[in-house]
């Protein structure tokens, strides 16, 4: 199991009932925070993949009456573009990369996306 760290950006600041809650769902390893301004928790979640760390936190975060979780950001995921820019290709190039036979090519497969459009 390896601990994956992300973090959830939520649609509403967390007061102190919120939080409580929080922990209650099961988010006991997310402290409360900000992101770029907006209201977040920053998750170090134990699981076998960044897949399931990410699902089991979003679920726990969206139990909680009037919680929802906008977007995810984290150090592991990255965009198109975000790999284009760190490895100076174009987007197409990277495209290129991510379409062409993934059994051979090596390329990760996405982790989480909020559409097959914008995979993570």
């Amino acid at each position: 199991m390896n601990t994956h760290n992300f973090m959830l950006i939520l649609n509403r600041p967390i007061d102190e009932a919120a939080s409580d809650l929080l922990f209650e769902a099961g988010l006991d390893d997310a402290a409360v925070t900000a992101f770029d301004g907006n209201p977040a928790l920053d998750v170090d979640r134990d699981a076998s993949t960044l897949l399931d760390a990410i699902a089991s936190a979003i679920t726990q975060a969206e139990s909680v009456q009037g919680i929802q979780v906008m977007r995810v950001e984290g150090e592991e995921l990255v965009s198109q573009a975000d790999i284009a820019d760190r490895t100076g290709r174009t987007r197409q190039a990277v495209n290129h990369w991510i379409r062409r036979d993934v059994d051979t090519s090596g390329f990760p497969a996405p982790a989480y996306g909020t559409s097959p459009r914008s995979p993570l």
